[in-house]
């Protein structure tokens, strides 16, 4: 693969006072497009939903194990979301001071860590494990788009197809048996929740032997991680970006903020449902297991909208009418919902489509939407912290309102006068159109 002066520091002439060279560069062997290097960037995504999407069949056993109400129980499925939120803007600094794969390499064991101290008895452990499981995840989220970008340049959308489908299925899969787990196997729901820490440290194991002459050249260049976190080193110079795209404050950018918008109310949905849908249906007379295996429906059909996202996103130049449908699908959902709530299944599924088609399809945007690497990063950083922020609201919020309205019909309302908005938003980010470029 030919590579481009946007690529990560490692790319470039180990002299720094050399300019970056303009022809095809010698990737190391971890920076070919082989199968080896697809399968282990989709093998990272499988690591990316299970520690959360977990929390919400075993809502019910958390809150009667800690004696946590609605709102420490929404502050359970919020905390992650903050964690992406603040740390979002700032992973491209360690990415750019000691390189992308030893970054992704510390999250992952950051990720299994966490995942295995929520699961340990003691409320303060629940705490802190949830925050690192936020930290390991944050990075993972902000650092693969720009993987795909650099890597994968030629086919963006068809790659984060792949990808958000493999995280679907991974959340499916975790949120469709941890009830049965957690009603099997001793240790109950910490042990349920614990078993996924494997997935991120397997991940880790073979992410260390497979980039392992790019982290010895990022070691030659910037030294150990404390010298180069500290400060003695100097920060890796900001990879090559064009003079019309470095001149433009991405929150001046109106675009900018419509991708942002899309993604951070996909996510708020998505989260609202993965922690609270058995929740809602259990106050309409469904049993936890009925609630549990609609969660795990949700995730599955996520798969549909992610694969269709990826196979139509670049058919035509503007994405604004598959922005359209994939929000028509949230809106019908919750509008469905309000009317026949009897039909959980359906309006579930729907949901499902609607998150994988939009998150497939807002992270494709980040890449799409931006004119290099470094731009991408920044949006990417961007539309994740303010997105996430607006995504943590939503599982926080939702139990707060549900306890104070004494139910979850106006919760429903509210959500749908966001999917309003949200179609609005991907109808304007979809347009084919560059962040910077001249119209």
């Amino acid at each position: 693969m030919t590579d481009t002066p946007e690529n990560s520091a490692s790319d470039r002439p180990r002299n720094p006072d050399l300019p970056a060279s303009d022809g095809p560069a010698t990737p190391s062997g971890a920076r070919q497009v082989t199968a080896a290097w697809c399968i282990v960037v989709l093998l990272i995504a499988s690591c990316l939903r299970p520690a959360l999407t977990t929390v919400g069949p075993a809502l019910h056993l958390i809150g009667d194990d800690t004696g946590l109400g609605s709102g420490g129980l929404g502050l359970v499925g919020a905390l992650p979301l903050l964690a992406f939120a603040i740390l979002s803007p700032i992973v491209a600094i360690p990415a750019q001071r000691i390189g992308i794969e030893r970054v992704v390499l510390v999250a992952l064991a950051v990720l299994g860590l966490g995942i295995l101290l929520r699961s340990t008895p003691g409320i303060g452990w629940l705490w802190v494990g949830t925050l690192l499981i936020g930290v390991g995840i944050a990075t993972g989220n902000v650092l693969v788009p720009v993987i795909v970008k650099r890597d994968f340049s030629k086919h963006v959308s068809l790659m984060t197809g792949l990808y958000t489908a493999v995280l679907s299925v991974g959340a499916a899969t975790a949120s469709g048996i941890t009830a049965p787990l957690s009603h099997t196997l001793p240790g109950s729901w910490r042990s349920a929740l614990a078993i996924w820490a494997a997935v991120p440290l397997v991940c880790a194991v073979w992410w260390f032997f497979l980039t392992r002459a790019t982290r010895r050249r990022e070691y030659e260049r910037s030294g150990s991680l404390a010298k180069a976190m500290t400060g003695s080193m100097p920060a890796i110079p900001s990879p090559a970006e064009p003079n019309a795209s470095r001149k433009v404050s991405l929150l001046k950018s109106p675009l900018a903020w419509q991708v942002t918008i899309f993604m951070g109310l996909q996510s708020l949905i998505f989260y609202t449902a993965a922690n609270w849908l058995p929740t809602v249906e259990a106050s309409v007379g469904m049993d936890p297991a009925t609630g549990g295996f609609h969660l795990f429906l949700m995730q599955l059909l996520g798969i549909l909208g992610n694969l269709s996202v990826s196979f139509l996103a670049e058919r035509r130049a503007s994405q604004s009418w598959l922005a359209m449908i994939m929000a028509g699908f949230l809106i019908v959902a919750l509008g469905g919902a309000l009317i026949l709530p009897q039909a959980a299944a359906l309006w579930a599924s729907f949901i499902g489509i609607g998150c994988g088609g939009s998150f497939s399809l807002s992270l494709a945007m980040i890449g799409l939407r931006t004119m290099s690497s470094a731009q991408t990063m920044k949006l990417s950083g961007m539309s994740q912290c303010l997105g996430y922020l607006m995504a943590a609201l939503g599982p926080l919020l939702a139990g707060w309102f549900a306890d104070v309205l004494g139910g979850w019909v106006m919760v429903i309302v509210i959500l749908l006068a966001l999917m309003v908005v949200h179609l609005i938003a991907g109808a304007l980010a979809g347009r084919n159109r560059k962040i910077g470029a001249t119209a």
